[in-house]
């Protein structure tokens, strides 16, 4: 659930519309967003600058930051990135048909919701 709670704001950001999200529209606007927290523009994130851009989010970042770093190399490349925004979806994606829909990310924010940062 803490990762969940910390993609909260990118689901809301980029809710999928009418005919839902494809995992390409997924994959994007989430990396992105992960990728602006990159503060030497070296196209990985650092342990640092993770907790930068969390600051204030509670929880654990180092936690989270952990699942991201799939190489436990302390970085977190795009490649793991994909890995780890791809699987996300493939969650959400409750009825597995490759598409995103609203109620389905209802429906998983709705379940975020009552769990705490660190479960």
């Amino acid at each position: 659930m803490l990762l969940l709670l910390a993609l909260s704001p990118m689901l809301a950001a980029a809710a999928p519309q009418a005919g839902g999200m494809t995992l390409e529209r997924f994959v994007s606007a989430r990396k992105e967003r992960l990728l602006a927290a990159d503060a030497n523009k070296d196209g990985s994130l650092s342990l640092d600058e993770w907790k930068q851009a969390r600051a204030g989010a509670g929880g654990d970042p180092a936690r989270l930051f952990a699942t991201l770093d799939a190489d436990k190399d302390g970085s977190a490349s795009p490649a793991e990135i994909d890995a780890f925004i791809t699987a996300r979806f493939t969650k959400l994606d409750a009825n597995g048909d490759k598409v995103l829909t609203r109620d389905e990310a209802q429906a998983a924010k709705g379940a975020g919701a009552q769990k705490t940062p660190d479960e």
